[in-house]
């Protein structure tokens, strides 16, 4: 009886590591340094993702053909400048919503460790900032926000600009008060 068990356990573990397998594109969880949702990938570099990529033990960028290209090309841009390699794989076997694998030589104990990339506006939504804080970065936005953003995530300021009364001038107007007012129309 003791014997059938432990086949058993052997069989139901391999099918964990199997699913474990497709689910991060084809690789185990324990060479993947970091690994990103598809609908977080919308053309914009993720710095995760490029300081992943610099990282030593890095030897591969794994991509999901299911995702359109244009969506995708500033990571093979940027894996082409830094000298790993890049393969765009489809397998019916792949499931979730894994859609970009950042592979070590390495293998991990991150067993416990959860390698998948948190959406981008977490740490906004996390903090009772409105989500569209992420769609913004790099641009200018009000005083309003600038001071919500410091009194929330003072380490995320820098990522913001202030509008100034020139910007005033000229008609510019801060994203994330517009995307506000949107949303009270509707």
């Amino acid at each position: 009886m003791e014997l059938f068990d432990e086949k058993e356990k052997a069989r139901i573990k391999f099918q964990q590591v199997q699913v474990e397998k497709n689910y991060f594109l084809g690789e185990f969880k324990e060479n993947v340094i970091l690994a990103v949702k598809k609908q977080e990938l919308d053309g914009k570099m993720l710095r995760e993702v490029a300081a992943a990529m610099k990282r030593e033990d890095a030897v591969l960028l794994k991509i999901s053909r299911n995702i359109p290209l244009k969506k995708v090309k500033v990571y093979i841009d940027e894996a082409e400048k830094i000298g790993i390699k890049y393969r765009l794989v489809d397998g019916l076997s792949f499931v979730g919503e894994v859609g970009l694998v950042v592979v070590s030589k390495l293998s991990f104990d991150n067993a416990d460790k959860d390698v998948i990339l948190e959406k981008r506006s977490q740490p906004y939504e996390d903090l009772g900032l409105p989500a569209c804080f992420s769609k913004y970065e790099g641009q200018r936005i009000c005083r309003k926000h600038f001071t919500m953003l410091l009194d929330k995530i003072p380490l995320y300021a820098e990522r913001f600009d202030k509008l100034d009364i020139l910007d005033r001038m000229i008609g510019k107007k801060c994203p994330i008060c517009e995307e506000e007012r949107k949303g009270n129309k509707e």
